[in-house]
C-alpha cells in the first residue's frame, strides 16, 4: 500500500509524514515531526502571544548581555537589564491572560463558520458553499448547507474544502496509471500538477480552463495553442498501487491511522466526478478568506496593544523597587566634567553645543551657516 500523502496544509503534511518517516538526518526528522506541525499551528492561531514570546526572548537574552557590554557603570547595567527582563515578562503575561481567550473564541468561529456567522457572510467569504432557503415561523430564511457532522457542504452536497493546494503526482508510473483511471484529467509535465481537461463549448468558449483576471490561459507548442485546465484541489488523498486516489483514514482527532508497518490506511476510491477544479472564483474567495483570518489574528493585538503598553509601563517601577533594584545615585559632583549639553536638532541633524553660560545655542545659527 502506497503511503505517499497529498496533504492540504504544511503543518498537517508534517504531522502525517512524521508517522512514516524512517531514517534520514535530523533535519528531515525535525521538519517532518509532529511537534513542529503543532508549533506551527499554534503560531498561526496565536500570533499575538508568539510575538510577545519572541520579544521576551530578546528582553531576557540579547538585551541584558548588550547592556553589560556597553555600559561602564555595572549598577546601571544591572538596572537596565532588570528593566528589560521585567518589560518582556510583563509584556508576555498580559497577552497570555487577555489575548488567548479572544484567539480561542475567534478560532472557534473560523473552525465552524456556519454555526456562528450569518449565511450571507458565509456566502461572501466561502465561495461555493451551498446556501438553501428554509421556512421558519412562516418566513423564508437562508441557511448554510451542512452535514450531520456540521461540515459545510457545496451546492452538489460534497464536503466543502477551502484549501487551494493543487494535487500533484511525481511518480511516472503512478502518473500513467492515474491517466488511465481518470481519463478526463491529466498530469502537467514539469510541474506534476493534476489538471482537468478543458472542454470547448459551441460558442467558442471553454469550460474548466484556467483563467487569470477573466482571461483564459494557453500554452504554445510549436504553432498551436493548447488551453491549460484548472488544477485539481488536493484533499487528504493518497495514491494506491493501481493509481487510484483514496481517502486517508483518520482517527477522532484527524490524525492518519497507520498499520503496524507504518503504512497509512486508505479508504474508499475517489471517483473522477468528485475531483474539484480550482477556479478563479475560488482563488479570489480564498484570498478574501485569508485576509479575514489575518484580521482575526491581528484583532487581539489591535485591541489590547494600548492596554498592554500602559499596564507594562505602570508595573515595571514597583516591580523593580520590590527587588531593591535602583539606578546608581549620581550626584551633582558625579557629572562635574560635563560643562555643556549637546542638543540634537531634529530639523537638520546638526549637533549644537550649549554655551559656557548654560544658554542653549540656536539651531537657526547653524542653518545660517549652511548646516542643512
Amino acid at each position: 500500500m502506497i503511503n505517499k500523502v497529498m496533504g492540504s496544509v504544511v503543518p498537517k503534511v508534517a504531522k502525517m509524514s512524521s508517522s512514516t518517516a524512517k531514517g534520514g538526518d535530523w533535519k528531515t526528522k525535525f521538519l517532518k515531526s509532529e511537534t513542529l506541525g503543532k508549533v506551527l499551528d499554534v503560531a498561526a492561531d496565536n500570533q499575538t502571544v508568539c510575538q510577545s514570546l519572541f520579544a521576551l526572548g530578546i528582553c531576557v537574552g540579547p538585551r541584558p548581555v548588550t547592556n553589560f557590554i556597553v555600559t561602564k557603570d555595572k549598577q546601571d547595567a544591572t538596572y537596565a537589564s532588570c528593566h528589560s527582563i521585567s518589560s518582556g515578562g510583563v509584556g508576555f503575561v498580559w497577552p497570555l491572560i487577555f489575548a488567548t481567550p479572544i484567539a480561542v473564541g475567534l478560532k472557534r468561529i473560523a473552525k465552524n463558520p456556519a454555526k456562528y456567522l450569518k449565511p450571507e457572510t458565509v456566502e461572501k467569504l466561502y465561495s461555493g458553499v451551498g446556501i438553501k432557503e428554509v421556512e421558519k415561523d412562516g418566513k423564508k430564511v437562508k441557511e448554510v448547507m451542512v452535514n450531520e457532522a456540521g461540515q459545510m457542504l457545496r451546492k452538489d452536497g460534497s464536503v466543502y474544502h477551502s484549501s487551494l493546494e493543487p494535487l500533484m503526482l511525481y511518480n511516472e508510473e503512478q502518473q500513467a496509471l492515474f491517466r488511465k483511471n481518470y481519463p478526463n484529467h491529466y498530469v502537467e509535465s514539469k510541474t506534476n500538477v493534476v489538471r482537468i481537461k478543458p472542454i470547448q463549448r459551441e460558442d467558442g468558449g471553454w469550460d474548466h480552463i484556467k483563467t487569470e483576471n477573466g482571461v483564459g490561459k494557453f500554452k504554445i507548442k510549436g504553432d498551436k495553442a493548447y488551453p491549460v485546465g484548472n488544477a485539481i484541489q488536493a484533499k487528504n488523498f493518497a495514491v494506491d498501487e493501481e493509481g487510484f486516489l483514496r481517502n486517508i483514514k483518520t482517527d477522532e482527532k484527524g490524525n492518519p491511522i497507520v498499520d503496524k508497518n507504518g503504512n497509512i490506511l486508505l479508504g474508499d476510491i475517489i471517483q473522477e466526478k468528485d475531483l474539484v477544479p480550482i477556479t478563479e472564483e475560488m482563488e479570489i474567495a480564498s484570498k478574501k478568506e485569508q485576509n479575514v483570518h489575518k484580521f482575526i489574528n491581528m484583532t487581539p493585538d489591535i485591541l489590547l496593544a494600548p492596554i498592554r503598553a500602559s499596564l507594562t509601563i505602570a508595573m515595571i517601577p514597583p516591580l523593580l523597587n520590590a527587588f531593591g533594584i535602583h539606578k546608581s545615585n549620581k550626584g551633582a559632583g558625579g557629572n562635574s566634567n560635563n560643562n555643556s549639553i549637546n542638543v540634537v536638532s531634529t530639523a537638520n541633524n546638526t549637533v549644537v553645543s550649549a554655551g559656557k553660560l548654560g544658554g542653549a545655542a540656536s539651531t537657526f545659527n547653524s542653518f545660517k551657516k549652511g548646516g542643512v
